[in-house]
């Protein structure tokens, strides 16, 4: 029986920089604070990471020695400097180690040691990095074995740079992050855009995904805790959309970096934000938020031009004002809500450009629902309001997949889900909205396109940020979301059998599975199933 592996991490403090740019807020110019970790076994030792300086990486081979530990690997997250310039005083230290990587971050790491990549180490900290690193080697295999003990290399994408990888430990049900999260540290965010931060809240959920106990950041406050991923993963998601909409709003980096130090004004090293806000402005991000604000919509990138051109395109779409159909409804989620044969079988109508829906009959044949994000009612055919509920998703805190609904709780469900999925890809350009495509995933024999679409808060639906997968012909095929007001259940969404009415295309059947945390979907219970016909659109 294998040895128990233990993790051990060793933070250095944040070190002063020579500073490239001006104060922005209160603070110092400083490197952020950050960490190494050692796995070791019985008798060997992996390192994760080995720093910047020869002082930091002199700190990390007294650390080891004291273990009484033998080194035998040390892996590298990411292509950044300050993640593996300290390889030369620890190889030196344990020259039998090996430094290896993902063969991914090789050319960015061989970058970080170009002529220009020195250029900006020895600006920041003059005299204090070694002249000529030692680049990692290509690691052959995603597992390193730790007797007996899997160390699982992943490569999620993108972080504060790209590619970037974690580690992943089943046996400690822990993941040593890399620069994918932060914890309590303002994130690098200088050389990135509105595509890869968003790419960056992805590789977060991949971690998420495997659910986690430990989750080691690579930057954080050296008193900070590991043990709270949730924390950790959901505080790292928050400042990304925080330095988002921030930038949206802001006419100059001063006015974004304000903006964010009244969000996250307690976070270690400010230095890392007034970079960021000065670097994205001097590339125009902050120009070109405004003007597609002004111009009164969001931008597209290509999966989503492809997928509104496939259903039909956006000119046709805007000469269009309602939609109605016949839904045909089942599943294992009606009578689990207490709301057996209500929706069977009714007649919706929508409008398109707002969101506003009505399902008739509702409970009986003489009434109609009448849904809006901040109220909902029940009314009579001629426009007698019988019950109604403002601000109805507050209605639903604390409920779990098993609780209850009411009438008007029902009328709300349905109505901000058929919106979204009649409205969509299109609704998708409407101001406010992001997306970005992800990798591709395999499903079916075929290759789907990903878009996570991040929704804006004040349209209802059914979480912020949704996944839809489109077949290669552009056609949405699978759409992944959480319920928020039925307990975040997660949900595997497919659709298909579709039908052109007023030249516009949309499928016909919805069928609604049960979702894993790594993105398979459950082939029962079958949570609901919508059939849809005598379509017809005004």
């Amino acid at each position: 029986m294998s040895h128990p592996l233990l993790l051990d991490v060793l933070v250095v403090p944040y070190k002063p920089v020579v500073a490239l740019i001006p104060p922005m807020s209160e603070g110092e110019a400083t490197w952020p604070a950050s960490s190494v970790s050692l796995i070791s076994g019985e008798h060997d030792a992996v390192l994760i990471d080995a720093l910047l300086t020869p002082e930091d990486a002199g700190r990390i081979v007294d650390w080891i020695k004291a273990s009484g530990k033998n080194l035998t690997t040390i892996y590298i997250t990411h292509g950044h400097g300050d993640h593996f310039f300290g390889l030369n005083t620890i190889l030196q230290a344990f020259p039998s180690a090996r430094p290896v990587t993902a063969p991914a971050v090789v050319p960015e790491a061989k970058g970080q040691t170009s002529p220009e990549g020195m250029q900006f180490w020895n600006a920041l900290f003059p005299g204090q990095v070694p002249q000529h690193p030692v680049v990692p080697q290509a690691l052959e295999t995603d597992v390193i074995d730790l007797e007996g003990h899997e160390l699982r290399i992943i490569t999620v994408g993108q972080s504060d740079t790209s590619p970037s990888t974690i580690v992943h430990i089943p046996s400690l049900e822990a993941v040593i992050a890399g620069d994918v999260a932060y914890n309590g540290i303002h994130q690098w965010l200088a050389q990135t855009d509105h595509e890869k931060r968003m790419r960056w809240i992805a590789s977060v959920e991949q971690i998420e995904a495997l659910q986690p106990k430990i989750v080691v950041a690579g930057h954080k406050r050296p008193e900070a805790p590991d043990d709270n991923p949730a924390t950790i993963l959901g505080d790292t998601k928050t400042y990304i959309r925080d330095f988002n909409n921030s930038l949206s709003a802001s006419d100059s980096a001063q006015e974004l970096v304000d903006k964010m130090m009244v969000l996250h004004g307690e976070l270690g090293n400010p230095y890392t934000l007034w970079t960021a806000a000065q670097s994205v402005f001097e590339q125009g991000q902050g120009r070109s938020s405004r003007a597609e604000e002004k111009s009164g919509g969001s931008p597209m990138n290509d999966l989503l031009k492809v997928a509104i051109e496939a259903h039909g395109g956006l000119e046709r779409w805007n000469q269009l004002n309602t939609v109605s159909a016949r839904l045909i409804q089942g599943g294992v989620l009606w009578p689990l809500k207490g709301q057996v044969g209500v929706l069977d079988d009714v007649v919706i109508t929508a409008s398109l450009h707002e969101e506003k829906v009505s399902h008739r009959p509702f409970g009986a044949a003489d009434r109609r629902s009448a849904f809006t994000p901040k109220r909902v009612a029940i009314e009579t055919d001629d426009g007698t309001v019988l019950e109604a509920l403002d601000q109805p998703r507050a209605s639903f805190a604390g409920h779990t997949a098993e609780t209850p609904w009411s009438t008007l709780q029902l009328a709300y469900f349905v109505g901000t889900a058929m919106w979204t999925y009649l409205t969509q890809p299109f609704v998708f350009t409407l101001p406010g909205f992001q997306t970005t495509e992800l990798d591709p995933w395999e499903e079916a024999g075929q290759q789907w396109r990903r878009l996570r679409v991040a929704w804006p808060s004040h349209l209802a639906t059914h979480c912020t940020e949704q996944t839809l997968y489109f077949t290669p012909d552009g056609l949405l095929a699978r759409h992944d979301y959480d319920v928020e007001i039925s307990g975040n259940a997660n949900a595997a969404h497919y659709v298909s059998d579709y039908k052109d009415v007023a030249g516009i295309r949309l499928p016909t059947k919805h069928r609604i599975f049960p979702r894993t945390p790594d993105g398979q979907s459950l082939a029962e219970p079958l949570l609901v199933s919508i059939r849809l016909s005598e379509i017809s659109f005004t």
